[in-house]
């Protein structure tokens, strides 16, 4: 799905759109040779779309961005994504944040010769209450290649490698990571967060795969009633 419309004669793009319960699987591009860009995404919206929001959605099995987003200030809650190169690839340049609320991204697996990501970012965004887990490359990767520079804030959330723990966050200089109340995996920490039963496999169930095991970590995403 792309949700484009460029201002033509002076009329904004698409804004105020609520998609809810939709699910996009398996968009995939095969190029030639092996290795080159799979540019197969999942959700596509552009910039000149705004306020657009994903509730209670999901983005499986795309060979690019489960969602390819460079729209303005998008609204997500309770949407999941699993492997996809990049599962949430968000380029937000405006003045107000993308916000992620409770989502759930994990598996993000290689495709080609290019990076993969939980979170890949090269703009302005915040993420509440979500979990990256188990991501090929890093959990989440920030860029800057445009002005301004990757900027995300991640408040009481999960950042954890499924296996022996190792960097979870990869970043240029110029970028800014800011971590509120979160819980990570590292290099210092030893050992993943331990969730109840997550697998590469998953598309929604059981629902609570992803929640931690111990009661003690409140931090990260919980499966929507």
């Amino acid at each position: 799905m792309s949700v484009e419309n460029p201002k033509t004669n002076g009329v904004p793009g698409a804004r105020d759109v609520v998609f809810n319960r939709v699910t996009a699987r398996n968009n995939t591009y095969q190029s030639a040779a092996a290795g080159d860009y799979q540019n197969g995404d999942g959700f596509s919206l552009e910039r000149s779309a705004s306020r657009i929001s994903f509730l209670n959605s999901a983005a499986y099995d795309n060979t690019d961005g489960g969602w390819d987003d460079k729209s303005q200030a998008a609204y997500y809650e309770n949407c999941v994504a699993l492997r996809n190169k990049r599962n949430f690839r968000l380029w937000n340049d405006s003045p107000q944040p993308t916000t992620l609320n409770n989502v759930l991204s994990a598996y993000a697996q290689k495709h080609d010769n290019y990076s993969t990501a939980g979170l890949w970012s090269q703009g302005y965004v915040e993420v509440y209450d979500s979990t990256f887990f188990g991501n090929a490359g890093s959990e989440i990767v920030l860029e800057n290649n445009a002005t301004p520079a990757a900027r995300v804030k991640v408040t009481n959330s999960i950042l954890s490698d499924a296996g022996p723990c190792g960097a979870v966050v990869s970043k240029e200089g110029g970028t800014t990571l800011e971590l509120v109340d979160s819980v990570t995996c590292d290099g210092a920490a030893g050992t993943p967060v331990q969730l109840r039963a997550p697998t590469s496999t998953w598309t929604g169930s059981p629902v609570d795969a992803f929640s931690p095991v111990s009661a003690a970590v409140t931090q990260g995403y919980r499966p929507a009633p």
